[in-house]
C-alpha cells in the first residue's frame, strides 16, 4: 500500500498536481489558518489511507503550502502527522482501533463514535500549538526549493501548453 503512496504523491509532485491543490487550499482558507486545514486534511486522509502512506501522499502538498505562503514547513509536518497519527490511533477501520475493539469485546461503533469524540479535541489543540509563535520561531524555515522540482514543473507547463496528438 505504501508503494501506492509514493507512486501517488511523485504523480502530484512530477504534474504540478500538488502545486495546484496547495494553491487552492491557501485560496479557500488563507495563509493564518494553513496549519488548520492541513491538519484537518489529514484526519479525513487517515480514515481511509494508513497513516504513513497519507504522509507520503500529502507531503509534496504541504510543500508547496510551505513554499506559496512561505510557511514554515515543519509547523505544517507536525500538523499534517497530528491529524493522520490521530485518526489512525483511535478511528476505526484502521487496525488498531480495530484490534484493541475485537480482543476487548467492544461494540464497533461504539468504538467509532468515541474515536471521533476524542480525536476532535486532539486534532484541534495540536492544530493550535503548531500555529502557535513558539513553533514559528523555533522552526522558521520553508521547505526547499529543488532544482529537480523547478525542473519538473518547467517541464509540465511546456507540455500543458503544447500537448502532443495521440497517435
Amino acid at each position: 500500500m505504501q508503494s501506492i503512496g509514493i507512486i501517488i504523491g511523485q504523480i502530484l509532485e512530477v504534474t504540478g498536481g500538488a502545486q495546484r491543490i496547495s494553491d487552492a487550499i491557501l485560496k479557500l482558507i488563507g495563509t493564518k489558518h494553513a496549519t488548520c486545514a492541513v491538519s484537518l486534511t489529514g484526519a479525513f486522509v487517515s480514515i481511509p489511507v494508513f497513516c504513513d502512506s497519507g504522509f507520503v501522499i500529502l507531503n509534496p502538498v504541504i510543500e508547496g503550502i510551505s513554499r506559496r505562503a512561505k510557511t514554515s514547513y515543519a509547523m505544517l509536518a507536525v500538523a499534517l502527522m497530528a491529524g493522520l497519527l490521530t485518526i489512525h490511533a483511535f478511528v476505526p477501520p484502521t487496525p488498531g482501533p480495530v484490534a484493541a475493539a475485537s480482543l476487548l469485546g467492544a461494540d464497533l461503533g461504539k468504538v467509532l463514535i468515541y474515536g471521533i469524540i476524542v480525536s476532535i479535541p486532539i486534532v484541534v489543540v495540536s492544530s493550535i500549538w503548531t500555529n502557535s509563535r513558539f513553533v514559528r520561531r523555533r522552526y522558521p524555515e520553508t521547505a526547499p526549493e529543488a532544482a529537480s522540482d523547478l525542473e519538473n514543473e518547467a517541464e509540465f507547463k511546456d507540455v500543458a501548453a503544447h500537448p502532443r496528438p495521440c497517435p
